[in-house]
């Protein structure tokens, strides 16, 4: 029950080596904080910003939208573009999805990974450990952009439209 002028307040700029553009942000287990933004990949480890690029792969696009930090050590990526991408132990695997715009990459209770996307024809995805299953429109997902997008713990996906 502490008050706020209680703890100890630290903010980072520009100046201070901080990324512009910032959309995404997730932790990993190790503590490191990801930023996922419209110049690249950086991880922050509370005191200072690192430019993140794979040891082996490319990333499709600069511009990352969104991020997942999975149990297993794993960073999932969508871009803007489309792509989604895993980073792992320093290697970066593409797995297509190219529709348009990553808004939210989660993982269900199962450890499903599920893929948001801002706009375009198709708006959900689930990846079965090789490639994507796109939802079809007739389950139950109201046409439009899909906000907030959360798994329950019994496995039930639910989201939110405009």
């Amino acid at each position: 029950s502490r008050a706020p002028e209680q703890f100890h307040h630290s903010s980072w700029t520009i100046e201070d080596g901080a990324p512009p553009d910032i959309w995404a942000i997730a932790q990993t287990a190790d503590g490191f904080l990801w930023l996922g933004t419209g110049g690249g990949l950086y991880r922050f480890d509370g005191i200072r910003f690192e430019e993140i690029r794979p040891r082996v792969g490319k990333l499709p696009s600069r511009n990352i939208t969104a991020l997942l930090a999975t149990p297993d050590g794993d960073l999932w990526l969508g871009f803007y573009n489309g792509q989604i991408a895993r980073l792992r132990d320093g290697t970066l695997t593409r797995f297509g999805a190219a529709n348009d715009s990553v808004d939210r990459l989660i993982r269900g209770p199962d450890g499903t990974i599920w893929a948001a996307f801002w706009r375009g024809p198709r708006h959900l995805a689930r990846f079965d450990g090789a490639r994507w299953h796109w939802i079809p429109a007739d389950r139950r997902i109201v046409p439009g952009k899909l906000g907030s997008v959360v798994a329950a713990q019994d496995g039930t996906i639910w989201a939110t439209t405009d």
